[in-house]
C-alpha cells in the first residue's frame, strides 16, 4: 500500500468519525438534561433507526414539551430538529398543534426542510383538522414545500383535500407539481 492509499484512508476514516463526535460534542457542551431529555435526543440522533410511532407514543406527557423545544432549538442538529417535529405528529395534542402550526412561520435558511417537516407531522397527528394549515402550502414559494403540502393533503385524504389537489392540478397540468398530485390521487382512488 503506497503513502496516497494511506491518506485517502486516513481521511475516510475522519469524514466517517466527524459527524459521531460533533453530535457527542453538542451534547457534551455543558448542558445538563434530565433523564426524559437524554433519552428524547437519544431517540432523535439514530443514524440507522428512527423510533417507531409505539416508541414516541410511549413517551411520558412531558415529552411534548421536551420534543418542541428541542425543534424550535438552533443549537441543535438539523436534523434532530426535524425529526423532534415528525415526532410530534405521533403525539397529537391542541398545544401540539398550534406548535406546529407556528413552525409555518419560521424564517431563516431551514425553514422550508423544517416546514415540510411540520406539515408531515401535521397530516399525520391531526388529519382533517389540520386542513386550514396544510393547504396554503400548495402555493409556498419553495417547491418542496408545495410538494410536502400536496403529500399531507394525501395523507388527509378528506373530500376537501381531494378537491384541492383536483383543482391544483387543472390549474397547472404541465407543472411538475402535477406528478406528485397525481400520484397522491391515484393513491386515494386504490380501494
Amino acid at each position: 500500500m503506497n503513502a496516497w492509499h494511506r491518506v485517502m484512508i486516513v481521511l475516510i476514516c475522519l469524514v466517517l468519525l466527524i459527524p459521531v463526535s460533533l453530535v457527542y460534542a453538542q451534547d457534551q457542551a455543558g448542558e445538563t438534561h434530565t433523564k426524559l431529555e437524554r433519552q428524547v435526543l437519544t431517540m432523535l440522533s439514530g443514524i440507522e433507526h428512527f423510533p417507531s410511532a409505539e416508541d414516541w407514543k410511549a413517551l411520558s406527557p412531558e415529552g411534548n414539551a421536551v420534543l418542541m423545544r428541542l425543534a424550535a432549538d438552533e443549537k441543535q442538529w438539523p436534523i434532530r430538529r426535524a425529526r423532534a417535529l415528525l415526532a410530534l405528529g405521533y403525539r397529537p395534542s391542541e398545544k401540539v398543534k398550534v406548535f406546529l402550526a407556528d413552525v409555518m412561520k419560521w424564517k431563516g435558511h431551514l425553514a422550508s426542510m423544517l416546514h415540510r417537516h411540520a406539515l408531515a407531522a401535521l397530516a399525520t397527528g391531526f388529519g382533517g383538522e389540520a386542513f386550514s394549515i396544510i393547504a396554503p402550502r400548495v402555493k409556498a414559494a419553495d417547491y418542496f414545500e408545495q410538494e410536502a403540502a400536496v403529500r399531507a393533503l394525501g395523507v388527509l385524504a378528506t373530500p376537501e383535500a381531494v378537491q384541492l389537489l383536483e383543482k391544483t392540478r387543472e390549474s397547472a397540468p404541465a407543472s411538475p407539481l402535477a406528478e406528485t398530485i397525481r400520484a397522491e390521487l391515484e393513491k386515494l382512488r386504490k380501494p
